[in-house]
Formats: C-alpha cells, sequence, structure tokens
C-alpha cells in the first residue's frame, strides 16, 4: 500500500536535494567496483548508469535513488566476488589523495579512475573491450580489440562528466609539490591487470592533474 510510504517519500524528498551533490560522489564508487574485479559486475554498472542519469536530473526520483543503493550493495558484495580476482589500486590511489586534500573518497576516485584504467588498459585489453561493449554499447565491427576498449572509456569519461563528477585531482586541491607524498602515501596490491610499482604509480597520478 503506497499510503504507508507517503510521509517517508516527502520526508526523503525534503532532503533530496540537499543531497544530491553528495549522491554523485558516492555513486561513482560503484563505478571503479564493476570494472575491478575484471568487469565481472559490468552489469552493476550498466543498471546504475541508467538510474544515476535519472537521479542527477530529478534527485527526489526515489525509485532511480533507492535502484541505485541496491546496485551499491551488489557492487561490493563479496558474493558476486566468488572465484574471481579484483583490483583495488585505484582505490588505494584515491585515498593517497585523499590523505593529502581531505576530499571525500568518491571525489578521489572520480578523479584518478579514467588516468588509471588508459594506464591499465594494454594489460587487460579484452577485459576492457567486454566492458566496452556490455556497458557503453561500443560496437565491435570494423574496430580492433584495443579500439573498441579505448572508445569504452571515452564514453564512460563523458558520462561522468555529464552527471558533473570530478575528472582531476588539481580541482580537489591537490598540486605538484604534494605529488611524492601521494605517490609513496599509496598502497601497492596485487589482483589488477597489472601490478604496479612506484614509478607507474607516480605517472597514474601525475596524468590525473
Amino acid at each position: 500500500n503506497s499510503e504507508i510510504y507517503k510521509p517517508f517519500i516527502k520526508s526523503f524528498g525534503n532532503r533530496a536535494a540537499v543531497a544530491a551533490e553528495q549522491m554523485k560522489f558516492n555513486v561513482r564508487i560503484i563505478a571503479p567496483n564493476g570494472v575491478r574485479g575484471f568487469c565481472y559486475k559490468s552489469h552493476n554498472v550498466t543498471f546504475a548508469s541508467a538510474d544515476i542519469n535519472i537521479a542527477a536530473e530529478n534527485p527526489t526520483d526515489y525509485e532511480a535513488r533507492s535502484n541505485i543503493m541496491w546496485t551499491a550493495t551488489w557492487a561490493l558484495n563479496t558474493l558476486v566476488a566468488k572465484g574471481k580476482t579484483t583490483d583495488w589500486t585505484v582505490h588505494m590511489l584515491g585515498q593517497a589523495v585523499a590523505a593529502h586534500t581531505d576530499a571525500t573518497h568518491g571525489m578521489t576516485l572520480a578523479a584518478v579512475s579514467m588516468p588509471y584504467y588508459r594506464y591499465i588498459l594494454p594489460y587487460g585489453t579484452a577485459k576492457f573491450a567486454r566492458y566496452a561493449a556490455n556497458v557503453w554499447n561500443v560496437k565491435p565491427e570494423g574496430r580492433t580489440e584495443t579500439e573498441i576498449a579505448y572508445e569504452g572509456l571515452e564514453r564512460m569519461s563523458a558520462w561522468m562528466k555529464k552527471i558533473g563528477l570530478v575528472m582531476n585531482i588539481s580541482e580537489l586541491g591537490a598540486t605538484e609539490a604534494m605529488l611524492d607524498g601521494m605517490v609513496k602515501s599509496t598502497l601497492i596490491m596485487d589482483g589488477g591487470y597489472k601490478v604496479m610499482n612506484e614509478k607507474d604509480i607516480r605517472a597514474v597520478l601525475k596524468a590525473s592533474f
């Protein structure tokens, strides 16, 4: 009975507009979780992107916001990670930036993710191409696997800009003077397409400015 939920929906509507910007950066955490697990959760990003588009235009859309929360639950649900290798490096990069800027995790993920994905794409081209086709509807005809993969990242980048996400760490207050500290603050983990070293970390962070 929808009458039962009307008081809650009214209260939600009053708060939703205020929380719209926070929502954008929080949902940004879903996307790297979709790419992170060798694209095994690409369906999460597909569902989330559609609802995020709706919620970005109308923050009081309760159905879109609730769908985002459901998708976010699955983005970090260990059930869908069973038997898979997962990559947390983008989170480590984001956390290092946050340590030096006090920006939120969603903001820093948005700012470092595209440089990171472009950097590691040559080491996981097939999976990035699958992600491009399944999530961003990149057509494979007449294209190499690498071209498909890069086109997927370009479409992802365009979508992130469309919903108003921060796309570089300079906007978050990071400066070149912080680079050495951010590099040393980044925890290096295995499990990704490429195990990064300090030189790799520096290259990605420099590309993130």
